[in-house]
């Protein structure tokens, strides 16, 4: 498949690079996608679509995976708004044969019944309530009879695991005296009076997002949780990507102030000598203190 250009249009703040390119975060995606992708049932070569691809993890890791366990891609259709992330992509992946479209998710400019799999990554939190269930309808209408639906979330309702409820308080906390030290509070006020509230701090609970995938006609839905033990540089990284900290801090503080208090916060708080003592259910992997969250994934066929 050829690499289609990519035209502009805008330059939304995209900083999840970080979080993505990290070895635990893609161990994380990859078990997962391992197990989706050695049940596709369709004949090879297949035809991969990446909704609301970002910087290409997904799309990269079903390319390792599909060579491993023998299959072939013909190529692999990569989707998203954010011309930053699709240009970052395009050079992560550029020994793959992929074709990028800036698109919103929720109206693909592709034709029906063209891949034998889509996935959605942790994009799919930054679409609303309203625009999900179109988003899930295009889902199902680009791929063939018999074709997979993959999707996960680290940001869903239950992700936090129950008792470590202290940490998030503990750097909300912290990040809010930074950002206050950061920038002035007149500032921050404005900025609270007129932001709107990305769906990121919208969460839904799993079986809502399965729920979803069947209304629109995918059956054999499966969700699956997994807990994985987070240390300081993930959470850091995490706190780089700005829908996150500005949902964090209730959009009181612009998206570089808001970042950076994260960040300076979440290494104050792993640093604390009273950490442990502060942060139920903290747990130590391979020598580095880490605070467990539950990610979600879902999977579903079209009949």
């Amino acid at each position: 498949m050829d690499d289609q250009h990519v035209v502009s249009a805008g330059t939304r703040r995209f900083s999840f690079e970080w979080f993505s390119s990290l070895p635990s975060y893609r161990s994380a995606n990859r078990a997962q996608l391992e197990d989706f992708l050695r049940d596709v049932r369709l004949p090879i070569p297949w035809v991969g679509i990446d909704i609301a691809c970002g910087v290409g993890l997904m799309s990269d890791l079903c390319q390792e995976i599909a060579s491993r366990i023998g299959a072939r891609l013909l190529g692999t259709v990569m989707i998203d708004r954010d011309l930053n992330a699709l240009e970052i992509a395009r050079e992560h992946l550029a020994c793959y044969p992929i074709a990028l479209l800036q698109s919103l998710g929720q109206s693909l400019p592709l034709p029906d019944d063209l891949g034998s799999y889509v996935v959605i990554g942790n994009g799919i939190h930054n679409f609303g309530a309203d625009e999900k269930p179109a988003l899930f309808k295009e889902a199902f209408r680009v791929i063939r009879h018999g074709a997979g639906l993959f999707f996960n979330s680290a940001f869903y309702d239950g992700s936090v695991v129950q008792g470590t409820e202290r940490f998030y308080l503990e750097t909300v906390r912290r990040a809010v005296r930074i950002a206050r030290n950061l920038t002035s509070s007149e500032t921050s006020q404005a900025v609270y009076e007129v932001s709107v509230k990305p769906e990121a701090i919208r969460q839904i609970d799993a079986s809502t997002y399965a729920s979803l995938a069947r209304e629109v006609g995918f059956d054999d839905v499966r969700a699956h949780e997994m807990v994985v033990p987070m240390d300081q540089e993930l959470w850091e990284a995490i706190a780089d990507y700005s829908d996150y900290s500005q949902g964090a801090l209730h959009h009181r503080f612009p998206a570089d102030v808001a970042c950076e208090a994260m960040k300076q916060a979440t290494r104050e708080v792993f640093q604390d000598p009273d950490f442990s003592r502060k942060v139920d259910g903290a747990v130590t992997v391979d020598g580095k203190v880490a605070v467990p969250r539950r990610w979600l994934w879902v999977t579903a066929r079209k009949p």
